[in-house]
């Protein structure tokens, strides 16, 4: 997932596949296979982790990018991580601008045992020194010693949220262990 700025639609293509997808649920077939291409999986590896024929894989990732409008595997991953995030692909991206970058509150989400930034809002950004934060480690950006980092290394390891100035609410991958955690506060 990209920056939450990213996620202003430049050319309508969002709004557009939003449009194109409505409401509609995605099987449990097709939610799998599209985690699966989100982390980066080739076809013939969510074939074998599903015990299915790539012949299988590959229509099923067809229709995912007809359903979705998306280009490619990249916009696949995109949509899953919104879906993730929001439970759904339809919202309005006049909202999402909202929510998420317009917000006074400082929000972060960031993925694997190193904390790598996957998504920031404007209000994070400039807690940190409005520095480039996208795929950098928190351990490169936050001071040296900061109290948040093992907090960080507790939740992503246990899935048990912690509360304190900065909220940090684990984020379940499709087996059910931790792949990220959302950051929240005031002060960063």
């Amino acid at each position: 997932m990209t920056a939450w700025r990213a996620c202003e639609p430049d050319d309508g293509r969002v709004a557009q596949r939003q449009r194109k997808y409505g409401g509609r649920r995605l099987t449990d077939r097709q939610s799998a296979i599209l985690e699966l291409v989100a982390s980066g999986m080739a076809n013939k590896e969510i074939a074998f982790e599903l015990g299915i024929s790539e012949q299988a894989v590959k229509e099923q990732v067809s229709t995912l990018l007809h359903h979705l409008g998306a280009a490619n595997r990249a916009a696949l991953g995109e949509a899953a991580a919104t879906r993730r995030f929001l439970g759904t692909f339809s919202i309005d991206p006049e909202w999402l601008r909202f929510l998420f970058q317009e917000a006074p509150i400082a929000m972060a989400v960031v993925a694997g045992p190193d904390h790598r930034f996957v998504a920031f809002n404007r209000a994070y950004e400039t807690a940190t020194g409005a520095q480039e934060l996208l795929g950098r480690r928190c351990s490169e950006v936050l001071p040296a010693g900061s109290p948040l980092l093992p907090r960080l290394d507790h939740v992503y390891a246990t899935g048990v949220r912690s509360v304190g100035e900065v909220v940090l609410e684990p984020l379940p991958a499709p087996d059910g262990t931790t792949s990220g955690i959302a950051i929240f506060g005031l002060t960063v």
